[in-house]
């Protein structure tokens, strides 16, 4: 019993010296990943790139659920490990489990920014079957075979040639019948507060200065290293100007 408080005390001891360990690496990377095991369909992915503790990426998707959000924020130091984060930009999937205004049997509507406008878009039913079509504006009305996607449980994926900015992959979107599809991007978001160690980095309860509730993400990530890297094949993307 003795030994074994010893040997929990030293791990407390080691985990602490490597958190109080400063970060010295220009680009950090914490994650969190779900559903490993899939073999279908990517797993579940949190994964946040951190540049020379003054700006960060943080992607939250998830293909299962049908989500995809992505943020760029400037840091702000408030103290030694408390930082502030200015969101000025931010991607997002919206509209996955809502009807659209205008419901036709065989049509599905994707509303998307001007950055898409004459990008090809993929359409693939659950059973692999795929068409393609070219975005032609904002607002978007694709015909879709209602055989494959007319009913409570169906689903679609879109792609675009949109990719993730730290894995590189091509974001696939998942879309439940009669969904209003719609992605996104804006130039602002909800700040947050996060903090920072050498090992974990995590947000705080994200409330507004008047006390109101706002919309921001909230995460509580490990730090990615060369022991316990990506599952699935997945690489970190490393662009020439990094």
């Amino acid at each position: 019993m003795l030994l074994g408080l010893v040997l929990s005390c030293t791990q407390k001891q080691n985990e602490t010296a490597q958190i109080n360990k400063p970060i010295n690496e220009p680009i950090a990377y914490y994650y969190d990943e779900l559903n490993a095991f899939k073999l279908l369909e990517r797993s579940d992915l949190n994964i946040l790139k951190l540049i020379n503790l003054d700006t960060l990426i943080y992607v939250s998707s998830s293909e299962r659920r049908g989500r995809y959000d992505e943020y760029h924020g400037k840091l702000t130091r408030i103290n030694d490990s408390l930082y502030h984060v200015r969101c000025y930009k931010h991607v997002e999937q919206r509209g996955n489990r809502t009807k659209p205004m205008a419901v036709a049997e065989d049509s599905l509507y994707f509303n998307c920014d001007s950055t898409l406008v004459n990008q090809e878009l993929t359409i693939r039913y659950a059973n692999y079957q795929s068409k393609r079509f070219k975005i032609t504006s904002t607002y978007n009305a694709f015909r879709i075979d209602k055989k494959l996607y007319g009913k409570s449980g169906d689903k679609l994926f879109l792609s675009f040639g949109y990719r993730h900015p730290i894995v590189n992959e091509l974001v696939i979107l998942k879309y439940d019948y009669y969904a209003n599809a719609s992605f996104r991007t804006k130039t602002s978001a909800s700040g947050f507060y996060v903090v920072i160690d050498n090992i974990r980095i995590k947000t705080l309860n994200s409330v507004s200065e008047g006390g109101e509730y706002i919309s921001a993400p909230k995460f509580y990530l490990k730090r990615l290293t060369k022991k316990n890297g990506l599952s699935q094949g997945r690489h970190l993307y490393k662009p020439k100007n990094d």
